[in-house]
């Protein structure tokens, strides 16, 4: 083993050792026979590198699955790719420098542009695979299951199929979201919410039979005015007729409202009248676009509720219309909002669309037609303004909803969508939901409990290209319908199922005979992924019995923003197409953010890429480091977290180099037999640990705990081995002892060092194969071509012994207060001293196991229980007395202390092997340095690993010299090799 530790060199090593030995084959083959573990990977999108976020979930997922490999459990591990969608497209769009949708068929054509985003898909897939693969990552990578294949494509068509033989599949109209850039509706869950600052205007309605009297309306969203048919009240609300004393008008607000709202427009008034909401209802108003938007007067002559106030109680809609803003009025269109929708529908009122699919007003909109939606907003409050209709105006900070790809802000439409009906379900979720095991617990108690609660039904189409064609076709003459749910049931063998082929595909009407022709829609993207659990199979191609096999899946995992993506679509269309959900247990992680807790962006130039981490530190020490989240919270990342992480791991380098050394007794640990009465106090702790480790290494792992594992293991191998054991054993393994007691120092560590790599393999596969391949395998031929082919450890209880961890634990802390003593009294550590004493409820039976130890760490000839004379310091087991007098004897010991280190310094200085001898000499003109140094003449010669050792007053010329300064006197030091 090399002594420098490099940890990307070890990686890329072990990477090259994997792939030309086919390790993680015949890790595949050992166990194709053992128990089933139904793991399905969330797909990410292929739209180019990963990110941290992507490099953590995949970590996660590793880590998890390489334990249920040890565990010898026949993983399914196959990778995923979510390859269709807006992801895809709008990227494509972006390197065609295409502005809108239209584009797509006039300038590239629809057949170009889906190989364009073939092409871009599959190459990114490409790039995505070797990253993960750099991470360490095992899963079967040649074959990853592709949202883009046939057999994958089928298995969506036919749960479409099966919600539409259960009478979960409708079309209907409803008032959705639109993304006007990409053309296309938006699901609930295809949402992201972001601040933003909007002006808000009050505007005055003109009541139809009192023309000075106005009903005074809130919004956010100018554009909806034009399409405004109705003015929403609270049957059960107090509402107040304002006299305003600057103008001879009356206004209508609600009456808790008017002192707010009146202050800050400036106006003073009085309370002509209070009435309730409930015979406020039915007054009619006119509107203020019914001459500019001719199509009004055709609606208010047809619809007897059209500009009128509605009443809107809790019955209707709840919290439809509340006094936490604006005027307690609200301003409806039916046409513009999901909830205005409702409410027009409750009082048969029509969804006017003024907008089309780009949010251009269009004929329907009269004097605004090209106006755009949002854009021209201002537009339509300077009319509203030139007559005299807006009361007052504020800027507001609001929540509003963008498109999660192209993150322009949505509009509303009235559109005929196709739905799945997933709200009829939503009691069977929830009681199913109880059943799945969630980490934390929170997630699925709390947050997706409360999506399925609030679950709407799901819009899966789409008027978008590189997607899973909607597998309805319809007849052109009678509207008859026809949906397939396999490739079987089409009239042609088409080689690629997308558009525009399928298109091209047609049916003979089973009803008029007339043809029938394929809506050319495409499914929502997060279908395709919710779909995984059979059509990566693939289900149906492959038959019901591998679907038996390997449905529902036993385990998933990804980040918190899946609660309404994958999370909730696998939960759906399972629901709906199976009827029972399609995973048993989630872990749920949260988003890597920087050290503020701010999100990663390039606008604040925080972004850290995964390759930077790898090329500073490794990908080792980033899994060390990102494995340690707690389940659902985020990851600040945190270069000097990652840093210690890979100090950490140096140090497990750093003993494994240590451990070597044994070859140089041609010591073979695995030949010798521990004898339990010959084992030390210090080697009966370091074994009960590593089980006791062990024990709780596996409980972590059983119960999804993941970030306790590398916790427990950087503690155990940084302040358990490397700051105590091996500090304990030293001085039995250096060259120049002999004996016995030095095999069984070794014969301990390498066993705990053993058990310890096979625990942390699931964490750091790389760099435990490494030391695996360097220190273990070489010793026994028979032992297995990997870390990775062994069975997962099982703690052995004969050593596990709580009192005597607890003991050691009892004497560790002795140790440490025994040193902040001297610290404070400026007594070196090198010095002995010669009593300890302590008192206190646990201290005896430690000091009584543990006085070795003790006298040797704290350097004190004694260590007793009981009071005593000295310096005194409690500790949290009691106190703690150190005698601090430094005697002649003390002096002398202490100079050769000094005298050992220096020369130990100056050998690995001048580069030293620790089984070189040296021939040494000391020089001194202090006669009391040189009777010290000839007192400890044999201490000095075995530590220093000389041959001889000459003691004189002259200084002696050697190739390697050294001066020591003891407490004003000098001490020369020359040295040769042998």
């Amino acid at each position: 083993m090399d002594q420098k530790f490099n940890l990307k060199q070890i990686e890329e090593k072990i990477l090259k050792f994997w792939s030309e030995n086919s390790i993680y084959k015949k890790v595949v083959q050992k166990n194709s026979k053992g128990p089933r573990f139904k793991y399905i990977d969330g797909p990410p999108y292929t739209t180019g590198a990963i990110h941290l976020g992507t490099a953590w979930n995949k970590v996660l997922k590793d880590t998890a699955l390489r334990y249920k490999r040890f565990q010898g459990y026949n993983v399914r591990d196959q990778p995923g790719y979510d390859m269709h969608g807006l992801p895809i497209e709008v990227k494509v769009e972006e390197d065609l420098k295409l502005k809108n949708k239209r584009d797509i068929e006039e300038k590239i054509g629809v057949e170009n542009f889906i190989e364009l985003c073939r092409k871009f898909a599959l190459d990114n897939l490409d790039l995505m695979n070797k990253q993960f693969s750099r991470l360490g990552v095992w899963m079967d990578w040649g074959d990853p299951y592709m949202t883009i294949k046939n057999s994958y494509i089928e298995g969506a068509w036919w749960a479409l199929k099966q919600a539409h033989e259960k009478n979960y599949l409708y079309l209907g109209p409803k008032s959705i979201t639109w993304c006007a850039r990409c053309a296309t509706a938006l699901a609930k869950h295809e949402l992201e919410y972001e601040t933003i600052k909007d002006n808000s205007i009050f505007v005055k309605f003109q009541l139809e039979d009192s023309p000075d009297t106005y009903l005074i309306i809130w919004t956010t969203t100018p554009w909806t005015l034009p399409a405004n048919l109705g003015v929403a009240v609270n049957p059960d609300f107090q509402y107040a007729k304002l006299k305003i004393l600057s103008e001879n008008e009356l206004w209508i607000v609600a009456k808790d409202l008017a002192p707010a709202l009146l202050g800050a427009i400036g106006k003073k008034f009085e309370i002509v009248e209070t009435f309730s909401g409930a015979q406020l209802a039915g007054t009619k108003y006119v509107h203020p676009f019914l001459e500019e938007v001719p199509i009004h007067k055709k609606i208010k002559s047809e619809y007897q509720n059209a500009h009128s106030v509605l009443a809107v109680g809790e019955d209707v809609y709840e919290n439809f219309v509340t006094l936490t803003a604006g005027s307690g009025l609200v301003h409806t269109a039916p046409g513009a909002g999901p909830e205005d929708f409702e409410v027009g529908k409750h009082f048969g009122l029509p969804g006017l669309t003024l907008i089309d699919e780009n949010g251009v007003f269009t004929s329907d909109g009269g004097k605004y037609k090209g106006f755009v939606a949002r854009k021209d907003d201002k537009k339509i409050v300077e009319e509203l303004k030139k007559r005299n209709l807006v009361v007052h105006e504020a800027a507001v900070s609001h929540e509003y909803a963008h498109c999660w790809r192209c993150k322009n802000g949505v509009v509303y439409r009235v559109t005929d969508q196709w739905y799945l009906a997933v709200s009829k379900l939503k009691q069977k979720m929830i009681e199913e939901n109880k059943k799945i095991k969630w980490t934390p617990d929170w997630a699925g108690e709390k947050w997706f409990h409360s999506w399925i609660e609030n679950l709407q039904d799901w819009c899966v189409s789409r008027q978008r290209y590189w997607g899973i064609p909607l597998p309805i076709w319809k007849c052109a003459k009678c509207d008859n319908l026809k949906v397939i749910g396999s490739r079987n049931e089409l009239p042609a063998n088409l080689k690629d199922l997308h558009r525009p082929w399928i298109d091209q595909i047609t049916f003979k009407c089973e009803k008029c005979g007339a043809t029938m022709r394929r809506i050319e829609d495409v499914l929502d993207v997060w279908l395709d992924s919710g779909a995984a659990t059979w059509a990566s199979l693939p289900f149906p191609e492959s038959g019901k019995e591998i679907l038996d096999k390997w449905f529902p899946a036993d385990f998933i995992l990804e980040g918190k923003d899946q609660i309404r993506g994958w999370f909730n679509s696998l939960m759906s269309l399972s629901m709906v197409s199976h009827g029972i959900p399609s995973y048993k247990s989630v872990y749920m992680h949260g988003f890597v953010a920087d050290e503020q807790g701010m999100k990663m962006s390039k606008s604040l130039g925080n972004i850290v890429s995964p390759d930077e981490v790898i090329e500073k530190y490794g990908s080792e020490a980033f899994r060390f480091y990102c494995l340690r989240a707690n389940p659902g919270e985020d990851l600040r990342f945190n270069w000097k977290d990652v840093e210690e992480s890979y100090r950490a791991l140096n140090i497990l380098w750093n003993i494994a180099v240590f451990a070597k050394y044994m070859e140089l007794e041609k010591f073979n640990p695995e030949t010798y037999k521990l004898d339990k009465k010959k084992l030390k106090p210090e080697d009966k702790w370091i074994l009960s640990r590593v089980n006791t480790l062990n024990e709780k290494v596996t409980h972590a792992f059983e119960s999804y705990n993941f970030h306790e594992v590398p916790k427990l293991l950087h503690e155990f191998i940084v302040e358990d081995v490397s700051r105590w054991y091996v500090k304990l054993i030293r001085n039995r393994t250096w060259v120049s002892v002999k004996g016995e007691d030095k095999l069984i120092a070794f014969k301990v560590l390498y066993d705990v060092l053993k058990k310890y790599l096979a625990l942390a393999a699931p964490i750091v596969p790389l760099l435990a194969e490494e030391i695996y391949q360097s220190l273990i395998h070489p010793l026994d031929k028979r032992f297995p071509d990997s870390i990775h082919l062994f069975e997962w450890p099982k703690p052995q209880t004969e050593f596990v012994d709580l009192s005597t961890e607890e003991n050691m634990q009892v004497a560790r802390k002795i140790v440490e207060t025994t040193l902040n003593i001297r610290e404070e009294s400026k007594v070196k550590l090198r010095w002995p001293l010669k009593a300890l004493a302590v008192k206190g409820e646990k201290v005896q039976t430690a000091i009584e196991q543990f006085s070795d130890v003790i006298k040797e760490q704290a350097n004190v000839k004694s260590a007793k229980f009981g009071a005593a004379k000295g310096v005194e310091k409690d500790f949290e087991y009691g106190k703690v007395y150190l005698d601090t007098e430094i005697t002649q004897d003390i002096m002398e010991e202490a100079l050769a202390r000094e005298v050992m280190r220096a020369v130990q310094v100056l050998r690995k200085k001048h580069g030293f092997k620790v089984e070189e001898k040296i021939v040494l000499t000391l020089s001194s003109e202090d006669e009391f340095s040189r009777e010290a140094l000839n007192k400890f003449r044999k201490e000095i010669t075995e530590k220093v690993g000389a041959v001889k050792l000459e003691v004189s007053i002259q200084k002696s010329k050697a190739k390697h010299e050294g001066d020591l300064d003891f407490e004003g006197k000098l001490i020369q030091i020359a040295f040769d090799r042998r």
